[in-house]
């Protein structure tokens, strides 16, 4: 529901939707990424970090978490922190 609100620009019932979200299950990879997307597109930049880098503390191995990561502190325009997340160092299996 926060997805369909954000993209029709309801900002504020978005953001109700995604804190929401959170509430019902704070350790979900997936909601933190989306709603640090949502922070750091309506400006929130750091918030939006921190959400991307807890989604990426809970799901390690997730390809998209280290590129999302990457992308938020490349559109924060912190070029030197974000290239380790562009080329993970994966563990041997």
């Amino acid at each position: 529901m926060a997805n369909i609100l954000k993209d029709s620009l309801e900002f504020t019932r978005a953001n109700q939707e995604y804190q929401d979200a959170l509430a019902l299950a704070p350790g979900n990879a997936g909601v933190l990424a989306a709603y640090g997307d949502f922070d750091a597109w309506i400006g929130q930049i750091e918030a939006g970090l921190a959400a991307r880098r807890r989604a990426l503390v809970l799901d390690p191995v997730n390809p998209d978490a280290h590129f999302s990561l990457g992308s938020a502190l490349t559109a924060a325009r912190r070029f030197r922190a974000s290239v380790r997340y562009f080329s993970p160092q994966w563990p041997e299996m």
